[in-house]
């Protein structure tokens, strides 16, 4: 019985061997090395495997060279003409020109179909048989777990209680930060926050441009407010609201953002550990991985994004906000985890030095400073439109 086959070139940017499985999962995988090392390859079968765990996957034995079409030609039509009995569709996305060029001449001349990914923006599928080609829109969600299995890393979200009063109270927050004077009464609820008794005292008198802040804040239960003619004296509702008023609430307010944006996929707070330091701790017992913390992960078609949030006036200090790009270009990059990735550093600070902006770009950070955090949905899905 004829079979659908799905053939696809593994070469350095595995996701896009994904998308066509996810829209029409074939028969039988079967994945073509073009270039790729072993490591990419593992990673890829592992992606496969959670997408698609009813499948057999498995890899040719011969690779295809970069810049040797010929060979490129002769070594995909063999395996055409061994498959001609079934329904072969190629996925050329992952190679290079070269070899790409040379596996659709085999395909055509062998009676197999050709697929090509266009993956920025909207992105679209480009289906090419003997009888005609086909585009159809990429209306596919690859959940960010099974993206970044392609990379070589494990993504376990930590669960939150975060509720609809949380939310509310976060986006109140964020309008609160984008003004520079109110800097330092953002600076005192984290501050308020990191302490697990005591109040918060703030004189009327000062802090008179929040009073609204402190009064929905209040009706949202993060804290209990007494106040006279002269001060407010607030109380934290318990651990979780320490936790928001720390710099939660402005995760929280970054992921809101997020997902009314609708993408694939939007998760808050996930650890990321590399595959082969996981399985190593398995047999051995030790962690030897480092484990990633990142704050918001979203995701659309290709593009990913991986946003590291900082609130609070110590940022304000070049050391501190260099420290925080740093950290985040460490995590983050087109080695690690595709070139299609966006690293994205928010925070509350203002006034921040064009020295530091400059260190941003060349790290290709977007950088989110407090007068634009009623920009983070435009700048966000600029991102993902890329």
């Amino acid at each position: 019985m004829a079979k659908r086959i799905h053939i696809s070139l593994i070469g350095e940017q595995p996701i896009v061997a994904l998308l066509p499985v996810c829209a029409d999962a074939p028969d039988e995988i079967i994945l073509l090395q073009t270039g790729a090392d072993e490591r990419h390859v593992i990673n890829i079968k592992r992606a496969l495997a959670l997408a698609a765990p009813h499948l057999p996957i498995s890899l040719h034995p011969a690779q295809l060279p970069l810049y040797d079409p010929a060979v490129a030609y002769e070594l995909s039509a063999q395996l055409f003409r061994q498959l001609r009995a079934h329904q072969v569709t190629v996925n050329i996305t992952d190679g290079s020109k070269l070899t790409a060029a040379a596996v659709t001449m085999a395909a055509h001349d062998n009676g197999a179909d050709v697929l090509y990914v266009r993956s920025y923006a909207e992105g679209t599928m480009i289906h090419w048989s003997a009888e005609e080609i086909l585009e159809k829109p990429l209306q596919i969600r690859i959940p960010l777990d099974i993206r970044f299995a392609c990379y070589g890393f494990s993504l376990t979200v930590r669960p939150s209680d975060w509720q609809a009063r949380h939310v509310h109270a976060a986006m109140v927050l964020a309008r609160a930060a984008a003004a520079p004077n109110n800097t330092p009464f953002m600076h005192e609820i984290k501050e308020f926050g990191k302490k697990t008794t005591g109040t918060l005292k703030l004189a009327k008198r000062e802090y008179a441009s929040v009073a609204a802040v402190i009064t929905a804040l209040h009706r949202d239960h993060i804290w209990c407010v007494k106040e006279d003619d002269v001060q407010y004296v607030l109380t934290h509702m318990g651990d979780d609201t320490r936790l928001f008023l720390a710099g939660g609430w402005l995760e929280l307010y970054v992921f809101t953002i997020c997902q009314q944006l609708q993408p694939d996929d939007v998760v808050l707070n996930a650890l990321v550990e590399c595959e082969e330091a996981l399985a190593a701790e398995r047999v051995t017992g030790e962690n030897t991985g480092a484990l990633n913390e990142l704050d918001v992960l979203c995701c659309r078609n290709e593009e990913l994004l991986i946003c590291s949030c900082k609130s609070g006036l110590g940022l304000q200090t070049s050391r501190n906000i260099n420290a925080a790009i740093y950290e985040l270009d460490s995590v983050a990059g087109p080695t690690r985890v595709g070139a299609y990735c966006h690293k994205v550093l928010v925070t509350t600070c203002h006034n921040i030095t064009a020295k530091t902006m400059d260190r941003a770009r060349h790290s290709n950070i977007t950088l989110i400073s407090g007068g634009d955090l009623p920009r983070v949905a435009e700048i966000v899905e600029g991102l993902l439109a890329s």
